[in-house]
């Protein structure tokens, strides 16, 4: 018996079911971005890190090879700039008070022209000191800083290069008042010759302040107030007087 068309294929196929998603699924795969921020940011801190550590490094070569030879140009200069200070308040307590080398000191000789005795004004050189001592570390003051720039080139020794390149900025900075003491010496000269001295010792303190480093260098200088030379022999002895200015 021949079936009907409809009837053939007895049962109707049932549409395929659509995959379901697996619990969870998700979850994983929104956890992919949040690992990769992680990661990015952990790079960009390494990547901070190691080039702090380079800066770090580089000034401290820097530093070792370049500073010593900056603090060493300060080093002159610092003396230069005392000197010229110390000169110009020598000149201008010399010249205040009309004074020359014989007012520090009173000689008499013997019938032969021997020198029979020697007296030194203590408290003239005493005042000339304090009146040093004070214009100095005026005068200091006022100048207080004083800025000086060393150029790079100069660290490298050629003349030709000692202009060229960026500067380094250098302070010079005095720390403390300045000390003024006197001392006096005999010695024999030669032949029956002696030579008396008397100088003042200036020192002071300066403070070179470069980048990262500072250093104190003490600065002394000596100021001769009496140079000269008398006919005889080295005295046992020596008077000390009290004239003063006047």
């Amino acid at each position: 018996m021949i079936r009907p068309y409809f009837a053939m294929g007895s049962r109707r196929r049932r549409p395929a079911a659509r995959p379901t998603a697996i619990k969870g699924a998700k979850e994983i795969r929104g956890a992919g971005p949040p690992i990769r921020k992680r990661s990015v940011k952990r790079m960009i801190l390494v990547s901070l890190v190691a080039l702090i550590s380079l800066a770090i490094a580089l000034t401290i070569v820097t530093n070792r090879a370049i500073m010593p030879a900056v603090i060493t140009i300060a080093n002159q200069r610092s003396v230069a700039i005392i000197n010229d200070v110390i000169n110009e308040s020598l000149i201008t307590t010399i010249h205040q008070f009309g004074l020359v080398s014989e007012n520090f000191y009173n000689m008499t000789e013997d019938s032969e022209g021997q020198l029979a005795s020697l007296s030194v004004d203590t408290i003239l050189i005493n005042q000339v000191a304090a009146l040093l001592a004070v214009d100095i570390s005026r005068q200091l003051s006022i100048d207080n800083p004083t800025p000086i720039s060393v150029p790079l080139g100069m660290l490298t020794g050629i003349p030709v290069l000692a202009s060229m390149g960026p500067d380094i900025s250098v302070n010079i900075v005095p720390t403390g008042e300045a000390r003024v003491e006197y001392e006096t010496s005999f010695t024999s000269a030669g032949i029956n010759q002696i030579n008396f001295q008397v100088w003042l010792t200036v020192e002071t303190n300066m403070r070179i302040v470069v980048p990262l480093q500072e250093d104190i260098i003490p600065v002394t200088r000596r100021v001769p107030l009496v140079n000269t030379v008398f006919a005889g022999t080295v005295p046992e002895g020596m008077i000390l007087t009290d004239f003063g200015i006047n």
